[in-house]
């Protein structure tokens, strides 16, 4: 799986900017569009930028707003600044060579950067319902238990120095900071990154493409340290693993809260769970519900 340089661009800034990933685009209504940022007007609007003024205010702030989902519950959704979304959207399509990794070597992500026909590059549920209990169940095959967990608050601690650790590794980027390697692409990414959160380094909007690619520069990296040793399947922030034994189910977590822990991050005691095997494939509402219609 591969994406282009410029149909990256393009899905970021006219297709990707606004909080829609959704297949139906029902985080917005139709009216509100992105297709005339163009990248030209990114570049214009990047190369307008007096960076040295811009950054001794605290770079930019984001529009927030909540979309209620189906449980009730409030979900933020973020409109970063344009400036400042220009220029990140512009490093990272200047440096895809370098963090393409998260489209090409990580088979245990399902939301990863694509090249949709509708332009965008991320949509959040674009897997059919027979895809998901076909894998499930390939994946359950010899195994006793599952274990499912998550990343608490993912996108609001994301740690805008984490990036350059995963994409360069701890050593060389800890070896490489300061005012004397800002050039770095990954110090240069690290800080358009936090221009989006008005110079803070914590946190990054939730809605647009670039907070999913930032995500997964991160997670591809704890990802490929489990993959050997486990067999299990992420959806953004949510894990899903199959063993044989419950004492490998307990490892999983273990050496996941270990490895997201090197980013700053944290699991989600609330939401971490083992399953003995086998379990019905849909919810019991759900197939009593099925039974009732016939």
């Amino acid at each position: 799986m591969s994406v282009s340089k410029d149909f990256l661009l393009r899905a970021l800034l006219q297709h990707n900017y606004l909080p829609t990933q959704r297949k139906a685009r029902e985080e917005l209504p139709p009216i509100f569009r992105s297709d005339s940022f163009s990248p030209d007007i990114a570049r214009s609007i990047a190369n307008s930028l007096v960076t040295g003024k811009r950054k001794k205010i605290g770079g930019f702030d984001s529009t927030e707003f909540k979309m209620t989902r189906f449980n009730g519950v409030s979900r933020i959704l973020s409109l970063p600044h344009p400036v400042a979304y220009a220029h990140l959207a512009l490093c990272i399509h200047d440096n895809w060579d370098k963090i393409e990794y998260i489209c090409k070597d990580n088979p245990n992500s399902v939301i990863r950067p694509y090249e949709h026909e509708d332009g965008r590059i991320i949509i959040m549920d674009y897997e059919a319902s027979f895809e998901k209990t076909r894998r499930s169940l390939d994946m359950e095959f010899g195994k006793r238990f599952r274990v499912h967990t998550d990343i608490a608050s993912c996108y609001p601690s994301i740690y805008s120095h984490a990036v350059p650790w995963a994409t360069v590794t701890f050593d060389h980027s800890k070896s490489h900071k300061g005012p004397r390697h800002r050039s770095e692409w990954f110090n240069q990414l690290d800080e358009k990154i936090r221009w989006n959160k008005r110079n803070e380094t914590n946190g990054i909007p939730i809605g647009p493409a670039t907070s999913n690619i930032i995500a997964e520069c991160i997670l591809a990296r704890v990802d490929e340290t489990l993959r050997d040793q486990f067999e299990f399947v992420r959806f953004v922030d949510d894990y899903t693993a199959y063993c044989g034994t419950e004492e490998d189910a307990r490892e999983f977590i273990r050496l996941l809260g270990k490895e997201l822990g090197k980013y700053k991050l944290l699991l989600n005691l609330k939401k971490t769970e083992i399953t003995p095997l086998p379990t019905p494939v849909s919810e019991g509402w759900v197939s009593s519900l099925a039974l009732r219609n016939h």
